[in-house]
């Protein structure tokens, strides 16, 4: 590796003296060379280990300053014009570039293959180029000072200028607390920028650009008769990256977790290296005090086979915070990496043995991939059995629950962006947190950094298929960061680290692999298992697990604080206490205990304990369908959550514990039992609101039910469904339709039946509307005359006595409530539509858990089946007519 630095002034000033005080303040990488070169506009510097890499071509007008490693030497030596340079090994790096520029001019960047950041000086056409590669390995920071431009590879050789500005950028500051990795170009000086990777810088006429060279293609383009060609196309290009990092001569390291990953660089590094009498050493992590942590089973399966000089390090002996931002005077910036101690241990093992070059497995998961968003494509192309089947697959073979992989992989992907912000926004208006970490006021108005951490996201939220989730991984902008401290690490102990799987032809090949080439039948990072099948070991190639270095971290953690000063570290507050809501309730009053009746609602008879006075009631006295007691769910509550999460969720027996402050406990069982423990002096009707709602939408959801936060409406023949938050007005515009003459089905809680051959039917609720004052009043009621739902609401309750639909209709369409400037209605896709139906379904509104299989497939066939619309309508009631005429619309489509 070198350390370049350089200064472009098209004003002609003096240049010779910066480059060398910048050069004065570059940390250097091992025992060190210098050079320097200028002329009247720029000036170059460059440190490097046994030479330094500046090149001139005066005949030609050209000079190049670089930090590079150039893997595809004859490919492009073979491409020049000059004959005579058509053996790449002749040229140095530097002078490859040169040569290239010469022949292809900004588009020779793009060709090369490798790392690096470099700078070319056109003096024919007074013109100064900068260009990073793909990935960003190798660091570049630029500044415009004094009309003119800085460079460097550290950011202390630019702080060394006189009249750069050296002021806190507090945007870039909020992206490290939101962990926003995207290299925009911004770093923690307003005054300084970081070339991203894969672009290129042009000053010249005083003006400078910064655009992109590189990008990934956005459409698959490999098309193979079969896996093994998949598969042998994998492997050429896999061990071609490994074989051009490897160093002609010397000690060549590689680390060795026994990950998948550093387990194939250093199988196939093993085999190049005996072909070239080489010495290969592996570093492997042993920890001793965490042994969860601990891998060397695997490692040892690729060191006992021979041709390794094994070494093991020990990173617990090191604190974590050993390089924390602030106490290492090589941190141009806070490191992203909690594992120094780790690194540490490795490097100082490294320096020990010789080696000054480290193959690492970074970025494995991100270019050879799991897969995973492949199961969000079958979804999103509506193979939603062979998606499921998937699904369950990868449950069984990682151990997560399947509910989980349902949300994250078939309900998120196609959550629409208003959900997610209003979810998100609620979170933030309960205080000025992030992750926990308290904010001032001012701070975060001025960098908008909650905003920015819903940007960062919306980013994260699961792609729709696995090319565009690969883009993103592969995004070059994603890197930069990461490597710039990494590098710095590694320059510390003079080790030049390398990223086999950082290699653009190997991320370019891996982004044209159909889905199935990556995950099948549950087993990801398909590829690279088939295709080093005689390479890697069997206990790896079939391993499935990842080891987990949080508790080592979290060990070392308490073990460095409890040696810093006292005081040094300050709590952010007090440990918080138990909520009340945990606390033992006692019994119902006295004056309920000898109450019993049977209610009618939803085709089903109820029994309840609890007087439902809400409920028409049944004059059938045989077996209820539910039963509604009371008794104390002692226990129940010590169970839940201690964090301020919701302490509603789903038993290991399939019960359902859910908790209201305010009204009590209850626990659902089985389907046909809801077990009420009230708050003392419970208000009746906060009571009966939580079991009419929550229960019993949880009871029916058990029965098999598809149970929605939703409201019905029978409009002709067929059911119209209105799903939206709280507020988003789906009482009122039943309240609406039912004065155009429909009958109202369900307010609040709408139950639908679903069967593969059969339509979709919403099963009739109660006869009653809960409206806002200012929706009754408009609806032409008088809102002092109507009962409250309870005691400190302002909702009322409004009986219908005509207008109530008593049976059962088939579900015709399905509206998504908006609130906009206008009335619109526009149709929306199924697997909008399926998120919809998952985010306003009871199981996942109330429960921690998530949505089952089953439950996910019903919920598919009501959006296969049944179209969907989004309805918007304004805040006010003033356009309610219109929003009727709009649903009567649609139902007419």
């Amino acid at each position: 590796m070198q350390s370049i630095a350089g200064l472009w002034s098209p004003g002609a000033a003096p240049l010779g003296d910066g480059v060398d005080g910048m050069l004065a303040r570059l940390r250097g990488f091992g025992s060190r060379t210098a050079a320097v070169w200028s002329d009247r506009l720029v000036a170059f510097g460059a440190l490097g280990y046994q030479t330094a890499q500046l090149t001139t071509a005066a005949d030609r007008g050209l000079t190049v300053v670089a930090d590079a490693r150039i893997d595809n030497r004859d490919e492009v030596a073979a491409g020049l014009a000059d004959r005579a340079l058509a053996t790449g090994g002749l040229l140095s790096d530097a002078r490859l570039i040169l040569e290239s520029y010469w022949r292809w001019g900004d588009d020779a960047i793009a060709r090369l293959a490798g790392d690096y950041a470099f700078a070319i000086w056109d003096a024919k056409r007074r013109r100064l180029v900068c260009a990073r590669d793909a990935f960003g390995i190798r660091p570049l920071l630029f500044a415009q000072v004094g009309g003119g431009l800085a460079f460097a590879s550290e950011l202390a050789a630019l702080l060394s200028l006189p009249g750069l500005r050296r002021q806190l950028n507090e945007e870039r500051l909020a992206a490290y607390l939101v962990d926003d990795l995207e290299e925009t170009g911004q770093t923690l000086f307003s005054g300084v920028s970081a070339l991203p990777g894969g672009h290129l810088l042009v000053a010249e006429k005083s003006t400078v650009q910064v655009r992109r060279y590189w990008e990934p293609a956005l459409e698959p383009s490999a098309i193979l008769a079969s896996d093994s060609d998949y598969a042998e196309g994998f492997r050429e290009l896999f061990m071609e990256a490994i074989r051009c990092r490897m160093p002609a001569l010397g000690p060549l390291g590689t680390t060795l977790s026994g990950g998948m990953d550093s387990s194939a660089i250093t199988c196939v590094a093993r085999n190049v290296a005996g072909q070239r009498e080489q010495t290969l050493h592996s570093f492997t992590a042993l920890y001793e005090e965490s042994p969860e942590c601990d891998e060397r089973e695997f490692s040892d399966a690729v060191v006992s086979a021979g041709g390794i000089q094994a070494h093991q390090v020990l990173p617990e002996r090191f604190s974590p915070l050993a390089w924390w931002p602030g106490r290492s005077p090589r941190n141009d910036e806070p490191s992203w990496n909690p594992q120094v101690a780790l690194v540490r241990a490795v490097y100082d093992a490294a320096r020990e043995a010789g080696v000054t070059v480290m193959l690492e497995g970074y970025g494995g998961d991100e270019i050879v991939s799991h897969g995973l968003a492949y199961l969000t494509e079958l979804i999103s192309g509506r193979h939603w059995v062979t998606g499921i089947r998937e699904m369950r697959a990868v449950s069984t073979a990682s151990g997560q629950p399947l509910a989980r992989i349902l949300w994250r992989r078939a309900v998120l992907p196609f959550a629409p962006r208003w959900a997610i912000g209003a979810r998100r926004g609620l979170r933030h208006r309960r205080g000025l947190l992030l992750s926990g970490v308290p904010l001032q006021p001012d701070f975060a108005r001025r960098t908008h950094v909650f905003e920015r951490d819903a940007a960062v996201r919306e980013g994260l939220r699961p792609a729709r298929s696995e090319c565009s989730d690969y883009l993103r991984q592969l995004s070059p902008m994603a890197w930069g960061t990461l490597l710039r401290t990494a590098a710095s690490a590694a320059s510390i102990h003079g080790i030049d680290v390398r990223y086999p799987l950082l290699d653009r032809r190997l991320a370019e090949f891996c982004l044209s692999l159909p889905g199935d080439q990556k995950l099948l039948a549950g087993v990801s990072r398909l590829i690279i298992r088939r295709a080093l099948a005689d390479v890697l070991p069997e206990p790896i190639r079939r391993r499935r697990s990842k080891a987990d270095l949080g508790p080592s971290f979290v060990a070392g953690l308490r073990g460095a604080w409890s040696t810093w000063p006292a005081g040094s570290m300050k709590p952010l507050g007090s440990k918080k206490r138990r909520s009340a809501r945990w606390r033992r309730r006692s019994r119902l009053p006295d004056t309920m205990s000898a109450f019993e009746a049977d209610y009618a609602a939803y085709h089903l008879t109820i029994r309840s304990s609890v007087p439902l006075p809400d409920l028409p009631r049944s004059g059938d006295r045989t077996e209820p369908d539910i039963v509604i007691s009371r008794a104390a769910l002692d226990g129940l509550g010590a169970q839940g959550p201690t964090d301020g999460a919701s302490p509603n969720r789903a038993l290991p027996d399939g019960s359902a514990y859910l908790s209201f402050p305010g009204a009590g406990r209850f626990l659902v069982r089985e389907g046909k039992e809801i077990i009420v423990d009230p708050v003392p002096n419970v208000d009746a009707g906060l009571l009966r609101l939580y079991l009419l709602g929550p229960a019993l939408g949880t009871v029916l959801h058990q029965r098999g039910l598809v149970v929605l936060h939703a409201s019905a409406v029978e409009v002709g023949v067929s059911g119209a469904l209105f799903l939206g938050q709280s507020g988003k007005g789906k009482s009122t515009l039943a309240a609406a339709l039912h004065r155009h003459g429909h009958r109202v089905i369900a307010d609040d809680v709408a139950a639908l039946t679903v069967t593969a051959a059969g339509p979709v039917t919403v099963i009739p609720t109660f006869p009653q509307l809960k409206l806002w004052p200012d929706s009754t009043q408009a609806m032409g009621d008088d809102p002092a005359q109507l009962p409250r739902l309870h005691a400190g609401a302002e909702k009322r309750q409004l009986p219908l006595a005509q207008g109530f639909a008593d049976r059962s209709a088939e579900v015709g369409a399905l509206f998504c409530l908006r609130v906009g400037d206008a009335p619109s209605l526009q149709r929306i896709a199924p697997q909008e539509a399926l998120f919809e139906l998952l985010s306003h379904s009871y199981c996942g509104l109330l429960l921690r858990s998530r949505v089952d299989s089953a439950y996910f497939l019903r919920c598919a066939q009501v959006a296969r089946v049944v179209p969907a619309y989004a309805l918007t309508r304004t805040a006010t009631l003033r356009d309610i007519a219109e929003t009727v005429d709009a649903v009567e619309e649609g139902m007419r489509r």
